[in-house]
């Protein structure tokens, strides 16, 4: 065909994205190449010139593929996605962060975009934005297993060992087959927690830190005792008071049994604390996580 019809760009586009599904990566650049010369603003040329480089890890010219394919196609949002993702492999998160927010910006509904982001998050330790990320995929796509395993790993790499259970086993359930290992493994580890905590009973983070695990796995009760007892190792933990009070409000049966704390205690409690915290909390802030 290329032969009849040698100046039409789309016959060398069509050919490379053959030979690309064969694994012949260096002559399917040739081809884009040959459509590129022949139509410059042909973004798919462009477009499947660039994933072929990434295929290949040159990601520098991939990006630069990219960077033409968004000036011709500025509205696109899987492109500043092709983008980022580029960006992730060079280790640049926070380039590419810019490049899923972009994204959103464009197609709020993109749930690549809100899961790659995540993941970027998550490389760089923003476990609990990532998390919000995770759980914007799954509010579009329930059964969309990555988002839970992601979810799972940042409650994991947070230390929230407990919390990170359920979204594994969702994972697992939707057909992960990492997740089994992951749910394993953060179980051994919130006993390695509690071991700790027999071992250095006089830490507060030690109890704080069991009671984050025991409120993922719905043992309120237990949890809200660990919160006391980090609140009584040390009055001003700010995080303990927070936690507490939130996982009061999360067990209803509960809410007859235990001290109701009121709004205005808690906030007189977070102002004299405001220097552990760091931030000045706005009392229309504080109305958020009640």
């Amino acid at each position: 065909m290329i032969a009849l019809q040698p100046d039409d760009a789309e016959i060398h586009v069509n050919k490379g994205a053959s030979l690309w599904a064969l694994g012949r990566h260096e002559e399917a650049i040739e081809c884009f190449d040959c459509a590129i010369a022949l139509e410059p603003d042909l973004a798919l040329a462009h477009a499947n010139k660039g994933a072929t480089l990434e295929a290949l890890g040159r990601h520098d010219e991939a990006i630069r593929c990219y960077d033409r394919l968004i000036a011709l196609k500025p509205d696109n949002a899987a492109a500043h996605v092709y983008k980022g993702l580029s960006l992730v492999k060079l280790g640049r998160r926070e380039e590419a962060l810019d490049c899923f927010d972009r994204a959103i910006a464009l197609k709020p509904d993109d749930r690549n975009a809100h899961y790659h982001k995540g993941r970027s998050l998550g490389l760089l330790g923003r476990f609990e934005d990532a998390i919000d990320c995770f759980d914007r995929v799954i509010a579009l796509k329930p059964d969309h297993a990555d988002a839970y395993f992601g979810k799972g790993a940042a409650f994991e790499l947070s230390g929230r060992f407990g919390d990170a259970v359920a979204p594994y086993q969702k994972a697992q359930e939707l057909g992960c087959g990492d997740a089994a290992e992951r749910i394993e493994e953060c179980r051994q580890k919130l006993s390695a927690s509690e071991r700790a905590i027999e071992l250095q009973s006089d830490y507060a983070d030690s109890h704080y830190n069991k009671g984050n695990n025991l409120a993922g796995l719905g043992r309120y009760r237990e949890a809200i005792a660990c919160y006391d007892r980090a609140i009584e190792l040390q009055p001003d933990y700010a995080a303990a008071h927070l936690s507490r009070l939130t996982t009061e409000r999360s067990s209803s049966d509960l809410m007859t049994q235990s001290r109701i704390i009121t709004k205005d205690s808690v906030w007189s409690r977070l102002v004299a604390m405001k220097r552990q915290l760091g931030v000045l909390i706005k009392r229309s802030n504080y109305s958020r996580i009640t």
